[in-house]
């Protein structure tokens, strides 16, 4: 029985991101989530593209960026990012909105956020998620400094691939330019890689390409930075925030 009430609250949560999975989906995405060895810092929002609005400002000025951008939900900060207050949600926002004689202010209608380590694995980020019963966490370093968010659509992305709109035009993951040079998306598994152009790049700890650079040059990836593995030299050649975007890979 404990195990169904816990399938049953799992369920919920990936239902709550939009997903609807029954119990036999649900282990396998169970067994995925214990294989893989992905960090939240590699799935996370980074700090520098997180969207955020101070603690003095009006509803009807969040309300307006919630409406326009189409946030659901955003961090409110006090002094300076490193400083979250909470999550002013945007049921909150416009439900308040009305009532509102200009006097209320973001912060008197947040909700508590919860926070979680870059180096957290994403099976303990899910289990954070239904234990809060909440789909946005902000992530910290290992120094207790704001490294970015991370949301259940981020998570679920990871395991089933992006969620795109139909109208979406994709990149697509690799792109040969001749038989020595190939572009690559960070986020392509290092399996793919192999199968793609023969390399045999044993994945230890990572499983994108992204995350075998990270290991690699132990540091913050920018532009121009390159490694060298099974014959090949991966230069960083494009980043979003802080997340590497492409690779150039030369054999």
């Amino acid at each position: 029985n404990g195990n169904e009430e816990n399938d049953a609250v799992e369920i919920d949560a990936l239902e709550a991101a939009g997903l609807s999975v029954d119990p036999e989906e649900m282990k396998m995405i169970q067994g995925i989530l214990r294989m893989d060895t992905v960090k939240v810092r590699e799935i996370m929002r980074p700090r520098v593209d997180m969207i955020v609005v101070e603690s003095d400002r009006d509803l009807k000025n969040v309300s307006n960026l919630m409406i326009e951008d189409g946030y659901s939900k955003i961090p409110v900060i006090g002094d300076s990012i490193d400083d979250i207050l909470g999550i002013a949600y945007a049921r909150d926002v416009l439900k308040s909105v009305g009532q509102d004689d200009g006097s209320l202010k973001i912060k008197e209608i947040l909700r508590p956020a919860i926070f979680v380590p870059e180096s957290q694995n994403l099976e303990q980020l899910l289990r954070e998620f239904q234990k809060h019963r909440t789909r946005m966490a902000i992530v910290i370093d290992e120094h207790g400094g704001i490294s970015g968010l991370v949301t259940v659509t981020d998570l679920i992305e990871e395991i089933v691939g992006e969620l795109v709109d139909e109208f979406d035009v994709k990149d697509p993951d690799i792109r040969r330019i001749n038989d020595s040079i190939t572009i690559v998306d960070a986020r392509m598994t290092v399996a793919d890689l192999n199968e793609e152009i023969g390399t045999s790049i044993i994945a230890q700890g990572f499983d994108t390409i992204g995350g075998l650079v990270y290991k690699e040059l132990g540091k913050m990836p920018e532009v121009g930075d390159h490694i060298e593995v099974d014959n090949l030299n991966i230069t960083v050649q494009s980043t979003v925030g802080r997340r590497i975007g492409k690779l150039r890979l030369y054999i």
